[in-house]
């Protein structure tokens, strides 16, 4: 699947940098994956079924995929810690830890599929 066409059902993306905010600790980075979750809900709701495959294993390993095939890894400074609509992340193709987990939980949630956050560095959302 081409991210072109994934952006193509998106609303349009505002390009705003919004720190999460001055002097950060983890619990701030924290509520506001959790709200962006909440903030970017309907646009995954657009874009998930194309992620569905015929088990939940198939499917965790479409988001897997897409996510390394169009989403360069690139860390973001303490100083500059945000979180991107699915929009933004797909046009900037680029993103860290944050931006791959609320995308992965993003596309999990309106699949209706369980899944939690998992607070480690090393792992992204679970689907199960």
């Amino acid at each position: 699947m081409k991210k072109e066409f994934l952006i193509g059902l998106l609303p349009p993306v505002i390009n705003q940098d919004l720190l999460i905010k001055e002097d950060q600790e983890t619990g701030d980075i924290i509520r506001e994956v959790v709200e962006a979750h909440k903030a970017f809900r309907k646009d995954y709701e657009r874009i998930a079924t194309f992620f569905e495959d015929k088990d939940i294993r198939d499917t965790q390993e479409n988001i897997f995929f897409f996510l390394k095939t169009n989403i360069a890894y690139q860390v973001e400074t303490e100083q500059a810690q945000t979180t991107k609509s699915p929009g933004r992340l797909l046009i900037e193709g680029h993103g860290d830890c944050k931006h791959y987990s609320t995308f992965t939980a993003g596309i999990c949630d309106a699949l209706g599929l369980d899944w939690k956050y998992r607070n480690s560095p090393f792992t992204a959302p679970l689907c199960y």
